[in-house]
């Protein structure tokens, strides 16, 4: 998660300062959505022997 919580801050930040962010909006809710999925892990019924996707990795199965 704190690997993937700075960009959250990231856009916050940026928004706020009324910039142009570095993610759009999407993304940025991808980004809040693969923190759930994250936070989710441990009620997988194989846990802890899951494969653990990249934000990146994650985006690519929204499109499955």
């Amino acid at each position: 998660i704190d690997g993937i919580k700075w960009r959250i801050e990231r856009y916050k930040s940026q928004h706020e300062l009324e910039i142009e962010t570095s993610d759009n909006a999407t993304t940025y809710t991808q980004i809040l959505r693969y923190m759930q999925y994250l936070r989710d892990i441990p009620a997988q019924e194989n846990f802890p022997n899951v494969e653990l996707l990249t934000f990146e990795q994650w985006q690519e199965t929204l499109s499955d």
